[in-house]
Protein backbone atom coordinates (compact mmCIF):
# COMPACT_ATOMS: atom_id res chain seq x y z
CA UNK A 1 0.00 0.00 0.00
CA UNK A 2 1.36 3.41 -0.98
CA UNK A 3 1.68 6.22 1.54
CA UNK A 4 -1.06 8.17 -0.25
CA UNK A 5 -3.48 5.25 -0.12
CA UNK A 6 -2.63 4.59 3.53
CA UNK A 7 -3.40 8.23 4.33
CA UNK A 8 -6.78 8.00 2.59
CA UNK A 9 -7.58 4.80 4.45
CA UNK A 10 -6.72 6.41 7.78
CA UNK A 11 -8.97 9.38 6.97
CA UNK A 12 -11.86 7.09 6.07
CA UNK A 13 -11.45 5.05 9.24
CA UNK A 14 -11.46 8.26 11.28
CA UNK A 15 -14.51 9.66 9.49
CA UNK A 16 -16.47 6.38 9.50
CA UNK A 17 -15.40 4.45 12.61
CA UNK A 18 -18.21 1.93 12.22
CA UNK A 19 -17.06 0.88 8.74
CA UNK A 20 -15.37 -2.53 8.82
CA UNK A 21 -11.76 -2.92 7.69
CA UNK A 22 -12.53 -4.58 4.36
CA UNK A 23 -15.13 -1.99 3.37
CA UNK A 24 -12.82 0.85 4.43
CA UNK A 25 -9.98 -0.54 2.31
CA UNK A 26 -12.28 -0.86 -0.72
CA UNK A 27 -13.55 2.68 -0.20
CA UNK A 28 -10.01 4.04 0.09
CA UNK A 29 -9.14 2.41 -3.22
CA UNK A 30 -12.28 3.85 -4.84
CA UNK A 31 -11.54 7.34 -3.50
CA UNK A 32 -7.93 7.22 -4.68
CA UNK A 33 -8.78 5.96 -8.18
CA UNK A 34 -11.43 8.60 -8.80
CA UNK A 35 -9.84 11.60 -7.11
CA UNK A 36 -12.68 12.00 -4.64
CA UNK A 37 -12.45 14.57 -1.85
CA UNK A 38 -13.30 13.77 1.77
CA UNK A 39 -14.78 16.49 3.98
CA UNK A 40 -14.68 15.36 7.58
CA UNK A 41 -15.88 16.70 10.91
CA UNK A 42 -12.96 14.91 12.59
CA UNK A 43 -10.49 16.84 10.42
CA UNK A 44 -12.39 20.12 10.59
CA UNK A 45 -12.93 20.17 6.81
CA UNK A 46 -16.70 19.70 6.77
CA UNK A 47 -18.23 22.95 5.41
CA UNK A 48 -18.74 25.16 8.45
CA UNK A 49 -22.32 26.13 7.64
CA UNK A 50 -23.27 22.46 7.45
CA UNK A 51 -21.13 21.45 10.43
CA UNK A 52 -23.09 23.90 12.61
CA UNK A 53 -26.32 21.93 12.03
CA UNK A 54 -27.19 19.59 14.92
CA UNK A 55 -27.72 16.57 12.65
CA UNK A 56 -24.86 17.19 10.22
CA UNK A 57 -23.15 14.11 8.74
CA UNK A 58 -19.78 13.08 10.07
CA UNK A 59 -18.27 13.34 6.60
CA UNK A 60 -18.99 13.95 2.92
CA UNK A 61 -17.49 12.46 -0.22
CA UNK A 62 -17.27 14.91 -3.09
CA UNK A 63 -16.32 15.23 -6.75
CA UNK A 64 -15.78 18.55 -8.52
CA UNK A 65 -14.18 21.87 -7.70
CA UNK A 66 -17.17 24.04 -6.75
CA UNK A 67 -16.77 25.65 -3.33
CA UNK A 68 -19.19 24.11 -0.83
CA UNK A 69 -19.12 26.86 1.81
CA UNK A 70 -19.53 30.00 -0.30
CA UNK A 71 -21.42 32.93 1.24
CA UNK A 72 -24.07 32.97 -1.52
CA UNK A 73 -25.28 29.36 -1.58
CA UNK A 74 -28.95 29.17 -2.55
CA UNK A 75 -30.89 25.91 -2.39
CA UNK A 76 -33.55 25.66 -5.11
CA UNK A 77 -35.94 22.78 -4.48
CA UNK A 78 -39.38 21.63 -5.49
CA UNK A 79 -41.59 18.91 -6.83
CA UNK A 80 -40.39 16.10 -9.10
CA UNK A 81 -43.49 16.76 -11.23
CA UNK A 82 -42.58 20.29 -12.21
CA UNK A 83 -44.83 22.25 -14.52
CA UNK A 84 -43.56 24.17 -17.54
CA UNK A 85 -44.12 27.36 -15.55
CA UNK A 86 -41.98 26.06 -12.67
CA UNK A 87 -39.12 25.12 -14.98
CA UNK A 88 -39.35 28.49 -16.71
CA UNK A 89 -39.19 30.27 -13.35
CA UNK A 90 -36.06 28.30 -12.43
CA UNK A 91 -34.34 29.33 -15.64
CA UNK A 92 -35.21 33.00 -15.26
CA UNK A 93 -34.51 33.15 -11.54
CA UNK A 94 -31.10 31.47 -11.79
CA UNK A 95 -30.09 33.45 -14.89
CA UNK A 96 -31.00 36.75 -13.20
CA UNK A 97 -29.24 35.73 -9.98
CA UNK A 98 -26.12 34.79 -11.96
CA UNK A 99 -26.09 38.18 -13.67
CA UNK A 100 -26.49 40.13 -10.46
CA UNK A 101 -24.54 37.83 -8.14
CA UNK A 102 -21.94 35.80 -10.11
CA UNK A 103 -20.56 34.22 -6.92
CA UNK A 104 -23.92 32.55 -6.20
CA UNK A 105 -23.98 28.75 -6.01
CA UNK A 106 -27.17 26.76 -6.64
CA UNK A 107 -27.63 23.75 -4.35
CA UNK A 108 -30.15 21.01 -5.07
CA UNK A 109 -30.64 17.24 -5.19
CA UNK A 110 -30.24 16.21 -8.88
CA UNK A 111 -33.77 14.80 -8.80
CA UNK A 112 -36.43 15.05 -11.49
CA UNK A 113 -38.38 18.27 -11.86
CA UNK A 114 -37.28 21.46 -10.14
CA UNK A 115 -33.94 20.06 -8.90
CA UNK A 116 -32.55 19.21 -12.33
CA UNK A 117 -34.02 22.39 -13.82
CA UNK A 118 -32.09 24.43 -11.23
CA UNK A 119 -28.82 22.58 -11.91
CA UNK A 120 -29.18 23.00 -15.67
CA UNK A 121 -30.00 26.67 -15.29
CA UNK A 122 -26.88 27.23 -13.19
CA UNK A 123 -24.67 25.45 -15.72
CA UNK A 124 -26.20 27.45 -18.57
CA UNK A 125 -25.70 30.69 -16.61
CA UNK A 126 -22.08 29.87 -15.79
CA UNK A 127 -22.35 29.83 -12.00
CA UNK A 128 -21.54 27.10 -9.49
CA UNK A 129 -23.95 24.35 -8.61
CA UNK A 130 -23.78 21.57 -6.02
CA UNK A 131 -25.78 18.34 -6.25
CA UNK A 132 -26.36 16.40 -3.04
CA UNK A 133 -27.13 12.78 -3.90
CA UNK A 134 -28.61 9.98 -1.81
CA UNK A 135 -26.18 7.22 -2.81
CA UNK A 136 -22.48 6.55 -3.33
CA UNK A 137 -20.47 8.28 -6.04
CA UNK A 138 -20.07 5.06 -8.02
CA UNK A 139 -23.45 5.72 -9.62
CA UNK A 140 -25.84 8.53 -10.51
CA UNK A 141 -29.55 8.35 -9.81
CA UNK A 142 -31.63 8.93 -11.79
CA UNK A 143 -29.53 7.63 -14.70
CA UNK A 144 -31.10 10.20 -17.05
CA UNK A 145 -29.17 12.92 -15.22
CA UNK A 146 -25.70 11.47 -15.75
CA UNK A 147 -24.89 13.93 -18.52
CA UNK A 148 -25.74 16.86 -16.24
CA UNK A 149 -23.60 15.33 -13.49
CA UNK A 150 -20.67 14.98 -15.91
CA UNK A 151 -21.05 18.61 -16.99
CA UNK A 152 -21.01 19.71 -13.36
CA UNK A 153 -17.80 17.88 -12.54
CA UNK A 154 -15.93 18.21 -15.84
CA UNK A 155 -16.68 21.88 -16.34
CA UNK A 156 -15.26 22.96 -13.00
CA UNK A 157 -18.41 24.88 -12.06
CA UNK A 158 -20.08 22.14 -10.08
CA UNK A 159 -19.70 19.46 -7.46
CA UNK A 160 -21.50 16.29 -6.44
CA UNK A 161 -21.47 15.35 -2.77
CA UNK A 162 -22.87 12.55 -0.62
CA UNK A 163 -22.57 11.15 2.87
CA UNK A 164 -22.77 7.59 1.52
CA UNK A 165 -19.78 5.42 0.52
CA UNK A 166 -19.58 3.71 -2.86
CA UNK A 167 -21.84 0.71 -3.23
CA UNK A 168 -24.46 2.08 -0.83
CA UNK A 169 -27.91 1.07 -1.97
CA UNK A 170 -30.53 3.71 -2.62
CA UNK A 171 -33.22 3.68 0.07
CA UNK A 172 -36.24 5.94 0.25
CA UNK A 173 -35.06 7.25 3.62
CA UNK A 174 -31.79 8.37 2.01
CA UNK A 175 -33.61 11.06 0.06
CA UNK A 176 -35.10 12.66 3.16
CA UNK A 177 -31.69 12.46 4.87
CA UNK A 178 -30.13 14.06 1.81
CA UNK A 179 -32.41 17.07 2.16
CA UNK A 180 -30.80 18.11 5.46
CA UNK A 181 -27.48 18.49 3.61
CA UNK A 182 -29.13 20.57 0.87
CA UNK A 183 -30.52 22.94 3.51
CA UNK A 184 -27.38 22.81 5.66
CA UNK A 185 -25.05 23.88 2.84
CA UNK A 186 -27.21 26.88 1.94
CA UNK A 187 -27.74 30.43 3.19
CA UNK A 188 -31.23 30.55 1.70
CA UNK A 189 -33.76 27.97 0.51
CA UNK A 190 -36.17 28.70 -2.34
CA UNK A 191 -39.15 26.37 -2.87
CA UNK A 192 -40.30 26.83 -6.47
CA UNK A 193 -43.15 24.32 -6.68
CA UNK A 194 -44.41 21.83 -4.12
CA UNK A 195 -47.60 19.91 -3.59
CA UNK A 196 -49.16 19.79 -0.14
CA UNK A 197 -46.76 16.99 0.82
CA UNK A 198 -43.29 16.06 -0.33
CA UNK A 199 -39.55 16.30 0.09
CA UNK A 200 -39.40 20.01 -0.70
CA UNK A 201 -41.59 20.81 2.30
CA UNK A 202 -39.36 18.64 4.46
CA UNK A 203 -36.38 20.68 3.24
CA UNK A 204 -38.33 23.82 4.08
CA UNK A 205 -38.91 22.61 7.65
CA UNK A 206 -35.20 21.88 7.98
CA UNK A 207 -34.40 25.37 6.71
CA UNK A 208 -36.49 26.80 9.54
CA UNK A 209 -34.79 24.54 12.08
CA UNK A 210 -31.35 25.61 10.88
CA UNK A 211 -32.18 29.32 10.82
CA UNK A 212 -31.98 29.62 7.03
CA UNK A 213 -33.91 32.27 5.13
CA UNK A 214 -36.85 30.50 3.49
CA UNK A 215 -38.64 31.68 0.33
CA UNK A 216 -41.51 30.24 -1.70
CA UNK A 217 -42.81 31.03 -5.17
CA UNK A 218 -46.60 31.57 -5.11
CA UNK A 219 -49.06 29.83 -7.42
CA UNK A 220 -52.73 30.15 -8.19
CA UNK A 221 -55.10 28.78 -5.58
CA UNK A 222 -56.09 25.98 -7.98
CA UNK A 223 -52.52 24.86 -8.77
CA UNK A 224 -51.90 21.61 -6.92
CA UNK A 225 -48.20 21.88 -7.79
CA UNK A 226 -48.04 25.08 -5.75
CA UNK A 227 -50.24 24.09 -2.81
CA UNK A 228 -47.23 23.57 -0.55
CA UNK A 229 -45.68 26.91 -1.53
CA UNK A 230 -48.93 28.76 -0.92
CA UNK A 231 -49.24 27.09 2.48
CA UNK A 232 -45.69 28.11 3.46
CA UNK A 233 -46.44 31.71 2.51
CA UNK A 234 -49.86 31.77 4.22
CA UNK A 235 -48.41 30.40 7.47
CA UNK A 236 -45.61 32.95 7.48
CA UNK A 237 -43.00 30.20 7.33
CA UNK A 238 -41.66 31.46 4.00
CA UNK A 239 -41.36 34.85 2.36
CA UNK A 240 -43.13 35.25 -0.97
CA UNK A 241 -40.65 35.61 -3.82
CA UNK A 242 -41.04 36.21 -7.55
CA UNK A 243 -37.57 37.30 -8.65
CA UNK A 244 -33.85 37.16 -7.95
CA UNK A 245 -33.95 40.86 -7.08
CA UNK A 246 -36.35 40.16 -4.22
CA UNK A 247 -34.09 37.45 -2.88
CA UNK A 248 -31.05 39.69 -3.02
CA UNK A 249 -32.87 42.58 -1.38
CA UNK A 250 -34.00 40.45 1.55
CA UNK A 251 -30.60 38.78 1.88
CA UNK A 252 -28.92 42.21 1.62
CA UNK A 253 -26.67 40.97 -1.17
CA UNK A 254 -25.14 43.66 -3.32
CA UNK A 255 -25.42 43.33 -7.08
CA UNK A 256 -22.28 42.87 -9.14
CA UNK A 257 -20.80 46.02 -10.63
CA UNK A 258 -18.05 46.76 -13.08
CA UNK A 259 -16.97 49.81 -11.13
CA UNK A 260 -14.15 49.50 -8.63
CA UNK A 261 -15.74 49.71 -5.17
CA UNK A 262 -14.52 52.44 -2.88
CA UNK A 263 -12.50 51.14 0.04
CA UNK A 264 -14.37 51.07 3.35
CA UNK A 265 -13.65 53.96 5.66
CA UNK A 266 -10.96 53.42 8.24
CA UNK A 267 -12.44 52.59 11.64
CA UNK A 268 -10.76 52.80 14.99
CA UNK A 269 -11.18 49.56 16.90
CA UNK A 270 -7.81 49.61 18.61
CA UNK A 271 -9.28 48.30 21.86
CA UNK A 272 -10.45 45.09 20.23
CA UNK A 273 -8.27 42.00 20.06
CA UNK A 274 -8.36 38.40 18.89
CA UNK A 275 -11.65 37.02 17.57
CA UNK A 276 -13.56 40.25 18.25
CA UNK A 277 -11.11 42.23 16.12
CA UNK A 278 -11.26 39.61 13.36
CA UNK A 279 -15.08 39.77 13.34
CA UNK A 280 -15.13 43.56 13.12
CA UNK A 281 -12.51 43.64 10.38
CA UNK A 282 -14.48 41.05 8.43
CA UNK A 283 -17.83 42.88 8.81
CA UNK A 284 -16.24 46.11 7.56
CA UNK A 285 -15.79 44.37 4.20
CA UNK A 286 -18.85 42.07 4.35
CA UNK A 287 -21.65 43.92 6.17
CA UNK A 288 -24.32 41.57 4.84
CA UNK A 289 -22.97 38.30 6.20
CA UNK A 290 -24.46 36.01 8.83
CA UNK A 291 -22.93 34.21 11.80
CA UNK A 292 -22.63 31.07 9.67
CA UNK A 293 -20.73 33.07 7.04
CA UNK A 294 -18.37 34.36 9.75
CA UNK A 295 -17.71 30.85 11.03
CA UNK A 296 -17.05 29.60 7.50
CA UNK A 297 -14.85 32.48 6.36
CA UNK A 298 -12.83 32.96 9.55
CA UNK A 299 -12.39 29.26 10.24
CA UNK A 300 -13.30 29.69 13.92
CA UNK A 301 -15.50 27.53 16.19
CA UNK A 302 -19.18 28.47 16.05
CA UNK A 303 -19.35 28.86 19.84
CA UNK A 304 -16.43 31.29 19.91
CA UNK A 305 -17.92 33.45 17.14
CA UNK A 306 -21.34 33.46 18.85
CA UNK A 307 -19.85 34.54 22.19
CA UNK A 308 -17.84 37.36 20.64
CA UNK A 309 -20.84 38.59 18.63
CA UNK A 310 -22.89 38.78 21.83
CA UNK A 311 -20.15 40.81 23.54
CA UNK A 312 -19.85 43.18 20.58
CA UNK A 313 -23.62 43.73 20.56
CA UNK A 314 -23.68 44.39 24.32
CA UNK A 315 -20.85 46.90 23.90
CA UNK A 316 -22.80 48.64 21.12
CA UNK A 317 -20.13 47.86 18.53
CA UNK A 318 -22.63 46.19 16.20
CA UNK A 319 -26.35 45.66 15.73
CA UNK A 320 -28.31 42.59 14.64
CA UNK A 321 -30.31 43.11 11.45
CA UNK A 322 -33.27 41.14 10.04
CA UNK A 323 -32.22 37.82 8.58
CA UNK A 324 -29.52 37.23 11.18
CA UNK A 325 -27.09 39.75 9.69
CA UNK A 326 -24.92 42.31 11.43
CA UNK A 327 -24.02 45.98 10.97
CA UNK A 328 -21.25 47.93 12.64
CA UNK A 329 -22.41 50.97 14.60
CA UNK A 330 -19.43 53.11 13.60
Amino acid sequence: MTDALADILARIRAAFPSMDARAAAAEADFVARHGIDIYSRAEGTLPARLAACPDAPTALFGMGSCRLDGPRNVAVVGTRRATAAGVAFCRRFVADLAERCPEAVIVSGLAYGIDIAAHRAALDAGIGTVAVVAHGLDTIYPAEHRDVARRMVAGGAGAIVTEYPSGARVHRSNFLARNRIVAGLSSAVVVVESASHGGALYTARLAGRYGRDLFAVPGRWSDTASAGCNSLIASGSARLITSADELMAHMRWSAATTATPAPPPALDFTALEGTARAIVDYLRLHPDHTQADLVSSLGLPAGEVSARLTELEMNDVLSILPGGRFALNF
